[in-house]
């Protein structure tokens, strides 16, 4: 019965890991598109705009915010990830 136990904490570990894993390659890569609409009326939005090799404009904000985010998530995961690899070693080490 407990092989079972560790078993099933130990996938979970790793799903979570890969989980975390996910979210901290999106937070290198994620980046808010520019919708000048959307900051009419602010008087130094340009401050916040990014252009990108490729010539399109990001808001820097929002690329902040998204960011953020997914760190926040893959930080999570992580802890959920550590927290149940850390039972299923407590299991393990009980058990002998």
């Amino acid at each position: 019965m407990q092989t079972w136990i560790v078993i099933a904490l130990n996938v979970i570990s790793a799903v979570a890991a890969f989980i975390a894993a996910f979210y901290w390659y999106r937070s290198t890569v994620v980046m808010a598109p520019f919708e000048p609409e959307a900051h009419k009326g602010e008087p130094s939005y340009g401050s916040m705009v990014l252009e990108a090799s490729d010539g399109k404009l990001y808001d820097g904000a929002g690329t902040d915010a998204l960011r953020t985010k997914a760190n926040r998530v893959a930080a999570l995961s992580a802890g959920v990830a550590a927290l149940f690899q850390g039972i299923s070693m407590l299991l393990q080490a009980v058990a002998v």
